[in-house]
């Protein structure tokens, strides 16, 4: 395949916007674990993690996976939207 090939193959890909990568939001998460009646140490059973990175995440000084964000939700009955934020966005 010539480069020039290789150059508009890639063309499309890059004509369309990406989409913006979504975070964790820690106090967002709190709210929902307090409303839920679930202490940090319940909802580390129900995931499952440590408490420790519970609190982590709360506090923002963790990262969580797409997954451990759909566990979390499932977890604390809502969407995941309401649980994460677009990165550079409070």
């Amino acid at each position: 395949m010539s480069a020039a090939t290789q150059v508009r193959s890639l063309a499309p890909l890059a004509e369309s916007a990406p989409t913006p990568a979504r975070k964790l939001n820690g106090a967002a998460m709190r709210d929902f674990r307090i409303k839920a009646g679930l202490t940090q140490t319940d909802l580390a059973f129900l995931i499952p993690t440590g408490t420790g990175t519970i609190k982590q995440l709360e506090l923002g000084t963790r990262g969580a996976s797409k997954h451990r964000i759909a566990q979390l939700a499932e977890a604390l009955g809502c969407s995941i939207e309401a649980l994460t934020c677009c990165e550079g966005q409070p």
